[in-house]
């Protein structure tokens, strides 16, 4: 909430709380603006930093275009696994009280992390061009990622987490030049976010 984000100069932060804000979607990106400090007035309601970003927006020539990314798990290296470190080796693994109640921990294993994995696939697109030459302009942007990930969590028995979530993307805008002197703009942005579906077993 002290950071505000702003798309084609509207703040899109929650109105009450200034939670939040907007991203575009990857191919729908023409200019971003990072402000850490130092910023001026016009950027209101934030005592932390500033993510400006300008949307494309349609012209008299066609553009499209479509990307895949993936991310495979299969290529990811290994996590690391933590085990309780020694009492007296400052910046030991592990909770050091925990160890010294408890001789027998040092060396022993802490947190399973060998399992722990990720993998991500993002489609996207994009299209714009002119409905009306020099005077209507559309452009269009999606795009989905999916990410999937296991997880071993630590409780009274271990559990394994599978993770499935899809965050998406959504970006319009129709550009009107009524005259040389007036423009009329329409901007429609979605942010959906589908998280937490999965299944979790026993270790």
């Amino acid at each position: 909430s002290e950071n505000a984000y702003y798309v084609n100069g509207y703040n899109t932060g929650e109105p009450y709380k200034n939670i939040g804000g907007f991203a575009l979607p990857y191919g729908a990106i023409d200019q971003q603006e990072t402000l850490t400090g130092g910023y001026n007035a016009k950027y209101g309601r934030s005592d932390g930093g500033v993510i400006n970003q300008i949307g494309k927006r349609g012209t008299n020539e066609w553009h499209f275009g479509a990307q895949v990314s993936w991310q495979p798990r299969f290529l990811e290296g290994t996590p690391v696994n933590n085990y309780y470190g020694h009492p007296a080796i400052p910046a030991s693994i592990g909770p050091i009280n925990y160890a010294l109640a408890n001789p027998g921990l040092p060396g022993t294993l802490h947190q399973y992390r060998n399992d722990n994995k990720q993998w991500e696939t993002t489609t996207s697109a994009y299209v714009g061009g002119p409905l009306i030459k020099d005077k209507l302009f559309m452009f269009l942007a999606g795009e989905q990622t999916k990410t999937q990930s296991t997880n071993v969590e630590f409780a009274a028995n271990q559990l394994v987490q599978y993770n499935r979530d899809k965050d998406t993307k959504f970006y319009a805008k129709l550009d009107w030049n009524i005259t040389d002197s007036n423009i009329l703009e329409l901007t429609a942005l979605d942010n959906h976010s589908a998280t937490g579906a999965g299944s979790t077993y026993a270790f």
